[in-house]
Formats: structure tokens, C-alpha cells, sequence
């Protein structure tokens, strides 16, 4: 019977060694979470005065050990990290619907722009509002997360702010009438009807620049009866005068002091047709109070305009939330989408799938979808990995303590067999 009690002995120690060697072997294995043995003693009779000795040893359970692991960084955005509790989750591929969950977060870009593993794997995310708040969270919420390579529709110039400083000096340039029924002698052409003009580079509705030019015209200096100072306001673009939508004339007026003051208004003018197959935009013109009259030369104090081309992407970040956001070259930001982290009641319960990554099981809990920083969700660090959670010196001393288990369980086989030979001989 011994030798029997000693073979599950010896069955035990192969598995506390098998364990423990997987431990070690995965030591450098990313977001690798070890595992431990547990075991129980056999008895042959459950009776509450049983005469009968135990029969040996059971491998009980071979559980994960969920503890965090060292965080390591290394700067590049896409590795990701989990300070606390929670999983990443993925997908084999596209079409694919079966989730796993890791916390191995060493993430790239492919070809294409999603954000998958080094298994190949994609990296699931919720949907954002432009603002950056998720708009839903669950398993029917998720996506693979992919960054496109453009921010998206070009934005139209339809507030153009210019701020110059117009000098003193300047002469006046009365604006008369060509002919009977007014059109103005103001012309973008002959710089004779004109003192000054600044450029400003504004975008139609297709992302194309388009040249528009301010013009300042001075029609009236002070005088002793009117100590004020006029000039005209006149906008092209693309050598195209721009007409106010109410119809009257731009007036910037200045007082002895060379404030502009009352300040202009913003001017509206009718739509503009770039003519290029984009659709017609329509501007609005704010001078500002920042316009002054003085006696230093003209100058472009400021010129700001809200379109902006379409933008290559130019770099990303992914906050504490799993928020990712992509910077282009056109200076806009786009808020793509967030990491999803996802929690269960009995972690230890998953079920390993390999490459780190696990499956979810009737004793595991439903996954809870959370996001990060929240409901008990651990926060995501950027440019940071999590190594495995693996002591090599505790492992080294469970190696040992199965290599001697094996050892003392291979002594009583092996005195079993003496006596069992000494018994033979006395037969003999």
C-alpha cells in the first residue's frame, strides 16, 4: 500500500515541479500571471473512528495568481499598463466576436492602423463623443481601436480676425463714385486706390487655401470740426471682392488718441463661391480693438482664422481613462476612442487561453465593462508594460522543496522495495 501512498507523492512533487518550472520559464513573459498548486490528503474511509491511514496525496486545484506585476516603462504610447485592477480586451481578428482578456499591453499599429498585439490580436475600445465622453459601455460597445490617418472632414474658414496698426501719416484717399449709382473707385488692383493691404491664408469646405486680402483705405484725417480719423475696409479673396450682407461700407473709425473706437462690429458678408466644385462659405470679419492708429509704420499685429485643412496624423496619447487621442498636422485633435477594461468577481477563476490571454468561465462572474479609473478599475498608463508577477527566488526555493518532496517520495518507494526484497529472501 505504500507504494502506492509514495506514487502520488511522487505525482504530486511532478506537479509542483511542472508549475513552478512554468513559472520560471514565463519570468519574462509580458502580463504573465503565475500559478500555484494546492493539494489534499486521500483517505480510504470517511468513518469518524476509521482504523485506515491516509492513502496518499491529490492535486487539489492549479490556481492563477493575479497580483500585480512589476510596471516597466518604456515610452512608446502603445504600451499600455494597468495600475490596479482589470483586463484588456480583444479579439483574434475583425470577424471574429469570441473576447479574451490580458493584461499583457504591448500594443502596436499594424498596416492599417489598428492597435493590435504581438499575437495579432486587436485591442477593443468604446465610442467617444468629440467631446471625449464614452458614449456607451458593454460588450455590444466595443471596437477594434483604429486611428485614422487623417483628422477627418477639413473645416471651412468662416471667422477671419485681423489686428494692424495703420500709421498717422498715411495720405487720404477719397473714395468716389465711378459713375452715377455708386460703385466705389476702390480697386485690388491699382494700389493707387489703396494705402495697405495684409494677406491671410483661409481654407474653403474642401480643405483647399484659398488667398484672402484685407485692404485699408484712409478717406478722412482729423481736422478742427472732426478730429476723428476714417478709413474704409475692403476684403477679397482670390482677387474677389467680398460685399457686406447688410450692404454698407466697412468704417473703421479712430479718435485722437488712435483707439478704434466705437470698435467695428463683426461684418458678414454674402457667401463666397470658390469655384472649384467645393461649396460656397460665407465669412464673417472681426477687426477688433486690437487695430490701432499711430505713428509707427503699418504693421500685421495678428491675423487668426478658424479653418484648417485636412491633417495627417502627427502623434497620439492615451490618458488614466484609456481616453485616445490623435494630434494632426493641421493642429486639430481628435478624440478616437477608450481603451476598454473589463473586471470580474472571481478573476482567479479565468481560464488561460496562452500569449497571457484569458477566457471567462461560469465561476469567473459575467465581465463587468468598466472604464478605467472607475467602478473599482484600475488606470491605464501610456508607455508603460506590466511584467510578469513571477519571484524567482520564491520559485528557485518551491523548486527546491519539489525536488526534495520527489526525493523523499522516491526513498519510501525505494525502502519499500528493500522490504518488500527482504521478505522474498525470508520466503526463500
Amino acid at each position: 500500500m505504500s507504494l502506492y501512498i509514495a506514487l502520488t507523492g511522487l505525482k504530486g512533487a511532478q506537479s509542483a515541479l511542472s508549475v513552478t518550472s512554468n513559472n520560471i520559464a514565463n519570468a519574462n513573459s509580458i502580463g504573465f500571471k503565475k500559478s500555484t498548486t494546492t493539494f489534499a490528503d486521500l483517505v480510504a474511509s470517511s468513518g469518524i473512528r476509521s482504523n485506515q491511514g491516509g492513502t496518499g496525496t491529490v492535486l487539489q486545484e492549479t490556481e492563477q495568481q493575479f497580483q500585480q506585476g512589476v510596471i516597466e516603462s518604456t515610452g512608446n504610447t502603445f504600451d499600455l499598463a494597468i495600475s490596479g485592477q482589470g483586463f484588456f480586451a480583444t479579439r483574434p481578428d475583425l470577424l471574429d466576436t469570441n473576447i479574451s482578456f490580458t493584461r499583457a499591453g504591448a500594443y502596436s499599429l499594424d498596416r492599417d492602423n489598428f492597435v493590435r498585439g504581438p499575437g495579432g490580436e486587436h485591442l477593443l475600445g468604446y465610442t467617444v463623443s468629440p467631446d471625449g465622453r464614452t458614449v456607451s459601455t458593454g460588450p455590444d460597445s466595443l471596437r477594434p481601436l483604429q486611428l485614422p490617418n487623417t483628422s477627418g472632414d477639413p473645416i471651412a474658414t468662416s471667422q477671419l480676425q485681423v489686428a494692424v496698426n495703420l500709421p498717422e501719416s498715411s495720405t487720404v484717399i477719397p473714395e468716389q463714385p465711378r459713375y452715377a449709382g455708386g460703385t466705389y473707385a476702390f480697386d485690388s488692383r491699382d494700389p493707387l486706390t489703396y494705402n495697405f493691404k495684409s494677406p491671410a491664408t483661409l481654407y474653403d469646405t474642401g480643405g483647399n487655401p484659398q488667398l484672402a486680402e484685407v485692404y485699408y483705405v484712409r478717406t478722412q484725417a482729423p481736422s478742427v470740426g472732426d478730429q476723428r480719423s476714417l478709413w474704409n475696409i475692403h476684403v477679397t479673396i482670390n482677387g474677389e471682392d467680398l460685399t457686406p450682407a447688410d450692404g454698407n461700407p466697412i468704417v473703421a473709425e479712430f479718435d485722437i488718441n488712435g483707439r478704434n473706437t466705437p470698435a467695428v462690429p463683426p461684418v458678414l458678408f454674402d457667401p463666397y463661391d470658390p469655384g472649384n466644385g467645393t461649396l460656397p462659405t460665407q465669412l464673417t470679419l472681426e477687426l477688433g480693438t486690437a487695430t490701432e492708429l499711430s505713428d509707427a509704420p503699418f504693421s500685421l499685429l495678428s491675423v487668426q482664422q478658424d479653418g484648417f485643412p485636412a491633417g495627417t496624423l502627427d502623434g497620439v496619447s492615451i490618458d488614466a481613462t484609456g481616453l485616445v487621442s490623435a494630434g494632426y498636422s493641421n493642429g486639430t485633435t481628435v478624440n478616437l476612442g477608450r481603451v476598454a477594461i473589463v473586471n470580474f468577481s472571481n478573476p482567479e477563476a479565468l481560464v488561460g487561453t496562452g500569449g497571457s490571454r484569458f477566457q471567462a468561465t461560469g465561476e469567473s462572474g459575467d465581465p463587468q465593462f468598466l472604464i478605467a479609473g472607475s467602478d473599482g478599475a484600475g488606470n491605464i498608463l501610456s508607455g508603460s508594460i506590466e511584467r510578469a508577477n513571477v519571484d524567482l527566488t520564491e520559485e528557485l526555493v518551491g523548486l527546491i522543496v519539489a525536488q526534495r518532496n520527489f526525493q523523499a517520495n522516491a526513498k519510501s518507494i525505494e525502502t519499500d522495495t528493500a522490504m518488500t526484497q527482504s521478505i522474498l529472501q525470508i520466503r526463500g
